[in-house]
């Protein structure tokens, strides 16, 4: 396992130091290796990275080397840019990621393995179904039309990486919840939205959004105060978080009004024998939420059966049977937040929007504090002068007086007065 050093390295506001420079050199070498490179779309795309004189050292993590994985797919129909509401034409990246392994201790925690030292990312790329021309040079140009987009999403993950070599421990709930709700989505545009904002607040992703803005806004090549605050405002993440702000459960409710033929659709493939018109737009609306709800808990919990199943099959191996009776105990003992989840749906939403409100405002104040950044390198000149006589003192003093340069130290009267 690897060894977590203790020793105390300064971040400001969560940014590992060097992280952007780790960020934009890794982005240059997987440039390097994409262009004129020939590729199928059955082809496996990794290239391995090594950390050679500390290309890829970022705070006090010197990770061994970094490998990227290129996942190739292709899409159909349009995509379209939820910030602009532009047609996207060509290729896309549409998600990075790093993945890492992981075991149960005794207590049910998932505890980071394998001593190698790397990272391992992986970059998600899509072009339309009737184009059949793949190539390393389409993928780079892809990245390179947003390059400080690309470039912060590699930072964004190499956060996630160091978080993990900081602390390689995690709840088994708390990832569950993560992924659960990751994965849970309707196809009814409000409530996606809202899931999406669950994953996007999630505290696992609270504490790469930093440097992740951070790395960006280096990219971009921001250095004055007006150049900073027009950056912040435009940046998906702030634009997200002012919308997670401003959210509501009434909004959401009104919202979804609007969405009847898609909350028939997702109930008709989700509950069985269902009427739709048998429920005005309302109870529709009611009904939905609570069914969703429902789904939502569910998939939570399988991923929490799953992450328990290598225990649970080492015991059938062992001991025979269907179960494992100290896992199946600790997945008993975490259902307390589903069973919640599924008995009073609204409150759940209600309570979920609220909490988020408050971790938007709070992540809102932290990314304004990046501007302290963009100057850190600034320095002050102290300097000693060293009189060669006491002639050549009085002479300086006269110089720096003329010259406007010596500080001012007169007295105020009022000091001198006698009380």
């Amino acid at each position: 396992m690897r060894k977590v050093s203790k020793q105390n390295i300064k971040e400001a506001v969560g940014v590992p130091a060097n992280i952007e420079v780790a960020s934009q050199n890794l982005y240059n070498d997987i440039a390097k290796k994409l262009k004129n490179k020939e590729i199928g779309p059955e082809d496996v795309v990794k290239f391995k990275f090594i950390n050679k004189d500390g290309r890829y050292s970022f705070g006090d993590f010197k990770p061994k080397f970094i490998t990227v994985e290129f996942g190739l797919a292709t899409y159909s129909g349009d995509a379209i840019d939820n910030s602009t509401g532009n047609k996207i034409t060509g290729g896309l990246v549409h998600s990075m990621g790093f993945s890492r392994q992981s075991k149960l201790n005794d207590v049910f925690d998932l505890v980071s393995v394998g001593d190698d030292g790397g990272i391992e990312l992986n970059i998600d790329y899509a072009q339309p179904n009737d184009d059949e021309e793949w190539s390393g040079n389409k993928i780079l140009d892809t990245m390179e039309k947003n390059k400080s987009n690309s470039i912060s999403s590699l930072g964004h993950e190499l956060k996630h990486a160091y978080d993990n070599f900081k602390k390689p421990t995690e709840k088994v709930v708390d990832r569950s919840n993560y992924s659960g709700f990751q994965r849970s989505r309707s196809g009814v545009r409000p409530m996606d939205q809202f899931m999406f904002n669950m994953y996007f607040i999630n505290q696992i992703e609270n504490l790469v959004r930093p440097t992740e803005s951070y790395v960006e806004m280096v990219s971009d090549g921001v250095v004055t105060k007006e150049q900073f605050l027009k950056f912040l405002l435009n940046s998906k993440t702030y634009k997200t978080l002012v919308q997670i702000r401003d959210s509501s459960f009434d909004t959401l409710v009104e919202d979804l009004k609007g969405y009847e033929t898609e909350i028939d659709d997702y109930l008709n493939n989700t509950v069985d024998n269902y009427d739709s018109s048998s429920l005005d737009i309302d109870d529709k609306v009611k009904y939905f939420l609570k069914v969703f709800a429902f789904a939502t808990a569910r998939k939570v919990h399988e991923v929490r059966k799953q992450l328990l199943t290598p225990v649970t099959n080492l015991f059938q191996m062992l001991f025979g049977g269907n179960d494992n009776p100290e896992a199946d105990k600790f997945l008993d003992s975490t259902l307390g937040d589903l069973v919640k989840m599924m008995d009073n749906p609204n409150k759940f939403y209600y309570t979920s929007i609220e909490n988020m409100k408050k971790i938007a405002i709070k992540m809102m104040k932290k990314l304004s504090k990046l501007y302290s950044l963009i100057n850190k390198d600034k320095t002050i000149t102290v300097e000693t002068r060293d009189p060669m006589s006491f002639e050549m003192d009085q002479l300086y003093r006269k110089i720096t007086k003329k010259n406007n340069n010596i500080i001012d130290t007169k007295i105020d009267e009022r000091f001198l007065k006698k009380k």
